[in-house]
C-alpha cells in the first residue's frame, strides 16, 4: 500500500473513532474535511448580518428540520472572533490553529469553541476564502474540530487561504430524538490534526514535483 493511501485509511479511521457514525437525517455528500459534511450550499459575497439570517433559514427549513439553530461567532482567518451572536455565552467563544500555511495564508487548521456552563454544541461551520464559501454540517455536533480551505478554489484554480469561519450551534436537547451528542477528546483531535497536517505535506509535494 502507498504512502499516501495509508495516510488516507489512517485519517478516515480517526474520524470514525472521533465523530461516530455521523447524524442519520445527513443525505448530501461528504466533503474532504475529516468531521464535516459538505451540505450542498455555497455563497458569494455579502457574507454580512443578512446572509446569515439566510443561512440559519435554509438550515432550520431545509438541512435539519426540528432544530433551532444560532449564529455563534465569526473568525476572520484564525484571528480574534470579529462577530458574536446573541447569547452572551458566545462572546470571545471561538478560536481556531494554523496547521498548513501561515497566519496570513492558513488553509487548514483546527476550531474550539467554548461552551462554558451551557449546552451548545457546533452543528454547522461556513469556511470562506477566495470570495466563496461553503456550508459543512459537523457530522456529529461537537465542541472542536478541523477546518480547511481544499474544497474552495480561487481564480488561478488554487486553493484560497482562509478569508473567515462562521460558526452556527444549538442546544444539545432541541435535536431531533434527543439524547446525549459523542465530543472527541482532544487527544482524538490532534489525532485528527496529524492525519490532516500529513494530507497537507502529500499536496504540496506533488504540487513540488510537477
Amino acid at each position: 500500500m502507498s504512502a499516501k493511501a495509508c495516510i488516507l485509511s489512517a485519517v478516515a479511521a480517526l474520524g470514525l473513532f472521533a465523530f461516530g457514525g455521523g447524524n442519520a437525517e445527513a443525505t448530501y455528500d461528504a466533503g474532504s474535511i475529516p468531521g464535516l459534511q459538505y451540505t450542498g450550499l455555497s455563497f458569494s459575497p455579502p457574507f454580512g448580518s443578512s446572509h446569515r439570517n439566510n443561512v440559519e433559514a435554509a438550515i432550520e427549513s431545509t438541512l435539519a428540520p426540528g432544530i433551532d439553530v444560532s449564529f455563534v461567532g465569526r473568525l476572520d482567518g484564525i484571528a480574534t472572533q470579529s462577530a458574536t451572536g446573541s447569547d452572551p455565552v458566545f462572546d470571545d467563544s471561538l478560536s481556531a490553529t494554523c496547521t498548513n500555511g501561515s497566519p496570513s495564508d492558513c488553509k487548514a487548521g483546527t476550531w474550539t469553541f467554548d461552551a462554558g456552563s451551557s449546552d451548545f454544541l457546533i452543528a454547522f461551520i461556513e469556511i470562506s476564502g477566495g470570495g466563496a464559501s461553503k456550508l459543512y454540517e459537523v457530522i456529529d455536533y461537537s465542541l472542536v474540530g478541523l477546518w480547511n480551505t481544499y474544497d474552495l478554489f480561487n481564480g488561478g484554480g488554487g486553493n484560497p487561504g482562509l478569508s473567515h469561519l462562521d460558526f452556527y450551534g444549538t442546544v444539545v436537547s432541541s435535536q431531533s430524538g434527543g439524547g446525549g451528542v459523542p465530543v472527541p477528546e482532544p487527544a482524538a483531535l490532534g489525532l485528527l490534526a496529524v492525519g490532516a497536517f500529513s494530507l497537507a505535506f502529500l499536496r504540496q509535494r506533488r504540487k513540488t514535483a510537477r
